[in-house]
């Protein structure tokens, strides 16, 4: 065995390629999303406060410490994922800089919707704890009130966590827009906070009703409760990970599919680009490019609605997404069959709505995405486009009814009496439980779908 003085000084030596390696990570995930900064500059001033080593502590050791393992490792960080940026975009760019700027200098995030300084607080962490969210708030309450009955060896290690969570929260509460997503980077810290407590609650409701019992029986105790958190969860998770909000993608894939046999079975188009129109009156309501792929020589031509920030910031304009929801049928008349003037060849190389800023319409596209409740009132209009209907995607749960006792939701409204078509219901349990289903609807011109009725 070595001396404790090795030992220790190996001890350090771990701790400290530990440190560096997790600023490293901390840098590269900068680089991706500037806000987790709001991480990482905690962890670092509480890594730095609260060393063991008995030279370091001293406020220009734990200067240097600041600077030597977690700024230089960040900025280290940051220079890789540049160089990766570098290598794959073919000049050199720092993107998150340029989010920055949009979000953060010019504010224009919150064109994207805002909500209240609280929101995080009062909605944001309970929807993302969920069933954990009594968990949380007693740990809190128990660091807070130093009850020692409660985990008071890990009271550091509590404290150290909270800090973390309080300055991301405190931090991202400041910008008008926000989101649940943002809050995911903390989720885990929130898990090991309640996760403890969870135990100590299930533990003690079977040791409650159990007298002393064997291994396999105190199991098949804990197990039922252990249960209903876990169940519940795993539910949402699968919903929302696998189902929730998926037609953007799967209606993507069907496109590249369509083109893919429409290119291998007669008679082929002529030409090997195609053009897809996204009248969906949301903003970023389809991933794009990044899911439709086609093997070969094969060039898609998108245009979705304009939210952009030049009309959401300009009183006196208002956007495409806008047009569109106030009144789709005169916004596809106006787009497709009034002074139609505009070429294909022009309309394709049209990325920045130059046929609408001149006047002009756009041709019949091979593809057109639409939602199931514009795609009732679309239905005519895109039939003289010779457009047909191919496909439809499930995209989310709109509205739920119990009986005649409680609906809610836009797929249900308080006056309706009868299912005017509009969204397509799912009765779960005969007349007792019924869901209304969102989709996203395709539809197609007779050269890219080779199936005819």
């Amino acid at each position: 065995m070595g001396t404790p003085g090795k030992q220790f000084g190996s001890k350090t030596t771990a701790a400290t390629i530990r440190r560096c390696l997790c600023f490293l990570l901390g840098g590269c995930s900068v680089a991706v999303r500037f806000s987790s900064v709001t991480a990482w500059v905690p962890m670092g001033i509480l890594l730095a406060t609260a060393s063991s080593n008995p030279h370091e502590n001293s406020w220009t050791k734990k200067l240097f410490f600041l600077i030597r393992i977690c700024a230089v490792n960040g900025i280290l960080g940051i220079a890789i994922a540049c160089l990766v940026d570098r290598y794959f975009y073919g000049f050199w760019a720092i993107p998150f800089l340029g989010s920055f700027h949009f979000n953060v200098m010019l504010g224009n995030s919150a064109l994207y919707g805002s909500h209240p300084w609280h929101w995080y607080l009062t909605a944001g962490i309970p929807a993302i704890t969920g069933l954990w969210l009594p968990f949380v708030v007693f740990d809190l309450g128990t660091l807070v009130l130093r009850n020692g009955n409660y985990c008071d060896t890990n009271r550091h290690a509590r404290r150290n966590l909270w800090i973390i969570i309080g300055t991301y929260t405190l931090a991202h509460s400041q910008a008008g827009h926000k989101e649940f997503r943002f809050l995911l980077p903390i989720l885990p810290l929130f898990c090991l906070l309640a996760g403890q407590h969870l135990r100590t609650f299930v533990r003690r409701l079977c040791n409650r009703k159990q007298s002393p019992a064997s291994d396999v029986s105190k199991v098949s105790n804990t197990f039922p409760w252990l249960a209903a958190f876990a169940v519940p969860n795993l539910i949402a998770l699968v919903y929302l990970g696998l189902f929730h909000q998926s037609a953007p993608i799967s209606v993507n894939h069907s496109i590249a599919s369509l083109v893919a046999n429409a290119r291998e079975a007669p008679p082929q188009k002529d030409n090997s680009s195609y053009s897809v129109h996204y009248l969906t009156g949301a903003c970023h309501s389809t991933p794009l490019h990044s899911h439709l792929h086609v093997p070969g020589n094969v060039h898609f031509h998108t245009w979705s609605l304009d939210c952009s920030p030049d009309c959401r910031s300009n009183p006196s304009m208002i956007c495409e997404s806008e047009q569109f929801v106030q009144d789709p049928v005169a916004f596809v008349d106006a787009a497709y069959f009034h002074n139609s003037n505009c070429s294909e060849e022009e309309a394709k190389d049209d990325l920045e709505h130059a046929c609408a800023a001149s006047g002009q319409q756009r041709p019949s596209p091979d593809f057109l995405v639409t939602y199931d409740n514009y795609a009732k009132k679309l239905g005519p209009q895109l039939s003289s486009l010779g457009l047909q209907e191919v496909g439809r995607y499930f995209h989310g749960i709109n509205g739920l009814r119990i009986s005649t006792m409680f609906q809610t939701g836009d797929g249900y409204s308080s006056t309706e009496e009868v299912d005017d078509g509009t969204y397509r219901r799912i009765r779960v349990i005969g007349d007792y439980l019924e869901l209304s289903i969102e989709e996203m609807v395709l539809f197609a011109s007779a050269t890219c779908h080779p199936i005819h009725d």
